[in-house]
């Protein structure tokens, strides 16, 4: 931990050097829906959709799907790899004559699950290669230009606590709380190292293995690629989840 607390300072210095020039508030909608389904013993296959709205939901933000394969190795330890489209509208505070742009991302993954006392901790580790469309403005309006490529790191800390200790349980309500942090790297990355920030707490509740629904606050940190303008998302998120086990499946 002590690591990572250490990596983060490292990444957020430069950012901090670079005296952020505008600091613009929006507050944002994310509705998220993630499937694990089975496929064979020790296999599974995510399917993950997002409908991300801003401006109080009026205006679209980012529509996301994601799909990976994954491993568990252990009781604890799960392997993945996946790709992302993502379609993201730019706001208009920071980006002339916003057109809307295409990325395609890969990524692999690392999920670490331990017991703390009641408390659940997951450690999320992913890594991004990231293939962001280029478009053009003004005369040029909406035409492709290419690609740029970046990488990014993400690390994700998670902590939930359920009624009765350990993992949530079917007809009981659960708290959470995570961080998560976005270091962007590679030759097409100047001033944004630290690329985002994720804060979030909620709640949830556990119907069943077929459906979970949590509801959460995420204050969201977005600097921008000049690493002088930064977005700040107070994000309203609604998750619905649902995890089925081989013993369904048979």
């Amino acid at each position: 931990m002590r690591k990572v607390a250490l990596l983060f300072l490292l990444a957020a210095a430069p950012v901090a050097a670079q005296s952020p020039r505008t600091t613009a508030d929006r507050f944002a909608t994310w509705v998220a829906y993630t499937g694990v389904h089975p496929i064979a013993e020790g296999w599974r296959w995510q399917l993950e959709g997002q409908l991300r709205q801003t401006d109080g939901g009026r205006k679209p933000q980012q529509r996301l799907f994601r799909t990976a394969i994954l491993r568990s190795l252990n009781s604890i330890t799960r392997v993945g790899v996946g790709y992302g489209l993502v379609h993201t509208y730019p706001p208009a505070e920071f980006v002339d004559d916003p057109q809307p742009a295409w990325e395609h991302r890969s990524y692999e993954q690392l999920d670490l699950k331990l017991l703390n006392g009641p408390v659940v901790i997951d450690n999320r580790y992913r890594l991004e290669q990231r293939w962001n469309e280029k478009v053009g403005t003004g005369d040029e309006a909406g035409e492709h230009l290419g690609w740029t490529y970046t990488n990014r790191m993400r690390y994700q800390l998670r902590a939930t606590i359920a009624e009765g200790g350990g993992a949530p349980k079917d007809g009981k309500p659960y708290v959470f709380g995570y961080d998560e942090v976005f270091l962007s790297f590679g030759n097409n990355v100047q001033y944004n190292l630290l690329d985002q920030n994720r804060l979030s707490l909620g709640a949830g509740y556990r119907f069943g293995p077929a459906l979970s629904v949590e509801l959460g606050y995420m204050n969201q940190i977005t600097i921008r690629p000049n690493g002088r303008d930064v977005e700040r998302n107070h994000t309203l998120v609604v998750g619905f989840s649902s995890e089925a086990s081989m013993r369904g499946r048979r």
